[in-house]
């Protein structure tokens, strides 16, 4: 029996890489600020006017009480909350808008729920256009998505530099950050040592071949072994040969089906499922699915419906004999996962008997190696 390791953003969090949604919005709009010591600045989702130059940031410090550029993310979102709306005191040098629908909805799930999720804020608000039969539903349809388009070339420039410290830093200590993510698999051992930090026992049947499907865009994984197979689903970094993959992955929702129906192709701009098609990777996904039966392990992943589509293929194929979560204690997430997991699929058969119990599980820390 084969093995897919299903690889999300909590693998990337657990090695303190900072690519939360949370994260890139929090440097996105410290990034439009400095930006506005200089000039004005007019993007999709957000704009700046900067009547005075340099008078804008000492009025924004002097407002939250702080003397440089905040570091913590209610800084910010504090001080969006006051001036979002433009009520500003008259003497004030500056005028700050938030226009992107998206990063206000993510900055209000933040606030509430601690997270957001950028790609089902898209498909919510596309539905919400789909509901508009107004004169400006194209107009805004173009909006929306060139919100979307700006928002994934900032998030690769974020994640970009993230990832370049964290290698640097490792670099500088001469030591692997993390054993599976930056060290690359020894072509004899990887499947033993893989057998020792999950802590699973002699009795489990070990995979033959092993695929790691990282849905991350940071790209951490390198492999030698021929046993390993490594494929990053939604592409690379700066990377013109494996673009990112950035969007909705729900294309078995009844909006999409009324979406498709329509002649106009930009409703169908944000969906992952066209980006797939752009690389390789998809059909190297098929081919090891063909192969021979195999589990899953979930790393990382929340199984959210923006992963939607992808997932169901997965965890439904008629050759997937067991899906295992990898969830985390301090998260308290198994209940999450496992929701999540069933609404993606649609057999609930297959769901009870393919997805293990909580008895049957490990805390994502054994598969991290991190105790």
């Amino acid at each position: 029996m084969n093995r897919i390791l299903v690889i999300g953003n909590g693998f990337d969090r657990a090695l303190n890489i900072k690519s939360g949604y949370n994260h890139f919005i929090d440097w996105y709009i410290k990034k439009c600020l400095i930006e506005a010591q200089q000039h004005r600045i007019d993007k999709p989702s957000l704009i700046i006017h900067t009547p005075l130059k340099g008078e804008v940031l000492n009025y924004i410090w002097q407002e939250t009480n702080a003397k440089s550029i905040p570091e913590g993310w209610d800084d910010v979102v504090n001080y969006l909350k006051l001036n979002s709306k433009n009520s500003l005191k008259k003497e004030s040098n500056y005028i700050i808008q938030l226009k992107s629908g998206i990063i206000k909805k993510a900055i209000n799930d933040i606030n509430v729920k601690g997270w957001a999720d950028i790609e089902k804020i898209y498909y919510e608000l596309l539905v919400g256009i789909l509901g508009n039969s107004g004169d400006n539903q194209i107009s805004e349809l173009t909006r929306l998505n060139n919100e979307l388009f700006e928002i994934k070339e900032q998030l690769q420039g974020y994640l970009f530099d993230e990832v370049k410290d964290i290698k640097a830093k490792k670099n500088r200590q001469g030591t692997p950050t993390h054993r599976i993510a930056f060290t690359e698999f020894e072509k004899e051992n990887f499947i033993d040592k893989e057998w020792v930090k999950l802590g699973l026992s002699d009795n489990h049947n070990r995979p033959d071949k092993v695929c790691i499907l990282n849905f991350n865009y940071t790209n951490l994984f390198k492999s030698h072994n021929d046993n390993v197979e490594i494929i990053n689903i939604h592409g690379e970094l700066k990377n013109e040969a494996s673009p990112i993959v950035f969007g909705y992955g729900d294309d078995l929702d009844e909006n999409y089906q009324k979406i498709e129906k329509l002649s106009e192709d930009k409703w169908l701009e944000g969906f992952k499922s066209f980006d797939y098609l752009k690389t390789n990777e998809y059909k190297r996904l098929l081919n090891f699915m063909s192969k021979d039966s195999f589990e899953v392990f979930i790393v990382g992943h929340s199984c959210g419906l923006s992963d939607k589509t992808l997932l169901n293929l997965i965890f439904e194929y008629d050759d997937c004999q067991h899906i295992k979560v990898f969830h985390s204690k301090e998260l308290n997430n198994f209940d999450e996962i496992i929701f999540n997991i069933s609404r993606i699929m649609g057999n609930k058969l297959k769901f009870r008997q393919r997805v293990g119990t909580k008895d049957e599980t490990s805390e994502v820390r054994l598969m991290l190696g991190l105790i």
